[in-house]
C-alpha cells in the first residue's frame, strides 16, 4: 500500500487515565488501577485482543501525545508535510 504511514499516538498512563475520566464512557475503569489493569489486557499477545504493543513496533512514527489536541494535531501536521516531501 503506497503512501500509508502508521502513527503510533502515545501518551503517559496518567494522562490517559485522566482523559477517559473526563469523556465519561460507561463501562470505563474509574480508579488508575483499574485502567492499568485493562491496558494490560489490551497489550496482551492474546489474538482476540488489541495487541498495542504489537501494533506500536509496526509503527512508521510513534508521537507523543501528552499535551494538549492543539500540539497533537501540530506534531502530525509537521510530520505529514515531512512524508508528503518523501513521497
Amino acid at each position: 500500500m503506497s503512501h500509508f504511514v502508521l502513527f503510533g499516538i502515545r501518551a503517559s498512563v496518567e494522562r490517559r487515565f485522566q482523559r477517559s475520566l473526563a469523556r465519561g464512557r460507561g463501562g470505563d475503569p474509574d480508579t488508575l488501577e483499574g485502567f492499568r489493569r485493562r491496558e494490560r489486557q489490551e497489550n496482551s499477545t492474546d489474538p482476540e485482543g488489541q495487541q498495542l504493543e504489537a501494533t506500536f513496533r509496526l509503527a512508521d512514527r510513534i508521537v507523543d501525545n501528552d499535551g494538549d489536541l492543539a500540539a497533537l494535531r501540530s506534531t502530525i501536521d509537521r510530520y505529514l508535510t515531512d512524508y508528503r516531501a518523501f513521497a
